[in-house]
């Protein structure tokens, strides 16, 4: 079953969670949130240059997961600062996999689960 998108009459494409594990997993695209809309995309990431390739449909028992593996810190979440790109989205924040090199130290319990669910954004001997 598809949303009907906001801006326009094309249903949007809805994602299941290995559709969102491919998104979190591909370094070129992160999974953005418009907090206050709820509104989904997918959105380039490529060195420090953000854009809206596809608005997408999670819906709410996936949007809950997520959530949950971020607060277990299995994946990042946080504010996306980009003011081009907030010049479309007024909050937007986004789901990426938890990359030690920017975003610090995973817990080893998190990346054990990252590992399982095959969400490791590094790899650790």
């Amino acid at each position: 079953m598809s949303k009907i998108s906001n801006y326009g009459i094309k249903p949007l494409r809805q994602l299941n969670f290995e559709d969102v594990k491919k998104v979190l997993k591909d370094p070129l695209h992160i999974l953005v949130v418009e907090v206050l809309s709820c509104e989904t995309f997918i959105c380039s990431s490529g060195q420090g240059i953000y854009d809206i390739v596809e608005e997408v449909y999670i819906d709410s028992d996936i949007s809950e997961q997520l959530i949950s593996l971020e607060e277990e810190k299995v994946i990042f979440y946080h504010s996306l600062n980009d003011d081009e790109l907030k010049n479309r989205l007024t909050m937007p924040h986004f789901f990426e996999l938890w990359r030690e090199d920017i975003y610090g130290h995973q817990p080893d319990e998190a990346y054990k689960k990252a590992k399982l669910m095959g969400l490791e954004g590094n790899y650790r001997d």
